[in-house]
């Protein structure tokens, strides 16, 4: 009798205060019960306990409660950013060679590479390695960039009338430091840099002495007309297009990643042209395309008011609905050099004329550059 006493008070000693080293066998094989709230510090505990007074506004009503509720889930966004931080970077400082997860977790932190399959060349051949899709990705965009060639009648007078000197106007008004700073500010920090890397972060971080040189550099670029050779180059990359066939060079939209410098002084002229011209005098009252304020549903509502006028009136209405492939990749240069030139004064129009000739552009895939490529029209994502 005495000996399963101390039998029962042994056992009982033994769940009670458990040996460390029985502690440490059972921790990684126990999984845990209590989810994620119980894993948070104490002070976080404490703030999602007082975010609890979100029943007390909803019951009351009253903008005293709302306040000090959203101050809290502020607070407690805060917390846990802070928190989750502080854990990852402990979590990577721990990390050696000889661990056993950190090549699982080297491969987990770097982003996934989505493949593309081979691709069929112009001359129905198969592109299986990064050089050859390059190569074929970068002669399909030659042949896409190439204007065609359908001789006009009025193209001896077109050109002639680009011969003939403009008149004089006025400089284009220098841009300040502050426009500089304002146009920088107002940059994408996450927007893909171009093939020199400058980042919108990089020219957010500037100092005073290289805003104001950047800025000299813009002011010499209005006042020579000439925009910098080596911002209209491009590095593209092909996205796929969503529900096309992915064999085809076809089925892959080009994005061109421009200098970001370049960027900001197309932002910063767009705002002084816009000042100095009328552009709304300029574009037509049914166009909605690449207008601030304008989209297609507007448009729709244009078209439903055009057709219900008619039936009141008792009149036929007639509608044309056409898409032009490549509008814009294959658009008529010595035509919109006319137009420019006809509308704009003659510092802006030098200055777009030297943007939009002389482009070159070098398809990226990878690691893998084919010869760089002169473009001569202008594509859409590289006009402003």
């Amino acid at each position: 009798m005495h000996q399963e006493t101390r039998r029962v008070r042994r056992r009982n000693t033994l769940l009670h205060h458990p040996h460390p080293s029985c502690s440490m066998a059972l921790h990684p094989h126990t999984p845990c019960t209590n989810g994620t709230y119980d894993q948070h510090p104490l002070h976080i505990r404490e703030l999602i306990a007082a975010k609890r007074s979100r029943s007390r506004w909803q019951r009351s009503r009253n903008q005293g409660d709302r306040i000090t509720y959203n101050r809290l889930r502020r607070q407690i966004q805060t917390a846990l950013r802070n928190a989750n931080n502080i854990t990852l970077e402990h979590y990577l400082t721990t990390l050696t060679p000889s661990y056993n997860t950190f090549w699982k977790t080297t491969q987990r932190l770097k982003r996934p590479q989505t493949s593309i399959p081979p691709i069929r060349k112009t001359d129905r051949s198969w592109a299986k390695s990064n050089e050859e899709k390059a190569t074929a990705f970068a002669d399909y965009l030659q042949q896409v960039f190439t204007p065609h060639s359908i001789p006009q009648r009025t193209d001896d007078a077109i050109s002639a009338l680009l011969d003939v000197p403009c008149q004089l106007s006025l400089p284009i008004k220098p841009f300040s430091p502050t426009e500089v700073v304002m146009a920088i500010a107002r940059t994408n920090a996450r927007k893909a840099p171009g093939y020199d890397l400058i980042s919108g972060k990089v020219l957010q971080e500037l100092p005073m002495k290289a805003i104001l040189l950047l800025t000299t550099l813009y002011n010499s670029a209005l006042r020579l007309s000439y925009f910098p050779l080596l911002w209209k180059f491009a590095h593209i990359i092909m996205i796929p297009k969503p529900g096309k066939p992915v064999h085809g060079t076809a089925s892959y939209r080009p994005i061109s990643l421009l200098p970001i410098p370049s960027k900001v002084f197309e932002k910063s002229l767009l705002k002084r042209l816009r000042s100095d011209v009328d552009l709304l005098a300029l574009i037509p009252h049914h166009q909605f395309g690449f207008r601030a304020g304008h989209c297609t549903t507007h448009q729709t509502h244009r078209i439903v008011h055009e057709i219900a006028t008619g039936l009141e009136d008792k009149k036929l209405c007639t509608a044309v609905f056409f898409d032009v492939a490549q509008a814009f990749d294959k658009v008529w240069h010595t035509g919109l050099l006319c137009k420019l030139k006809s509308t704009l004064p003659s510092p802006y129009f030098f200055l777009l004329k030297s943007y939009l000739i002389a482009r070159y552009y070098q398809v990226r895939y990878n690691n893998s550059y084919p010869p760089v490529t002169r473009c001569c029209p202008a594509s859409r994502r590289e006009a402003f």
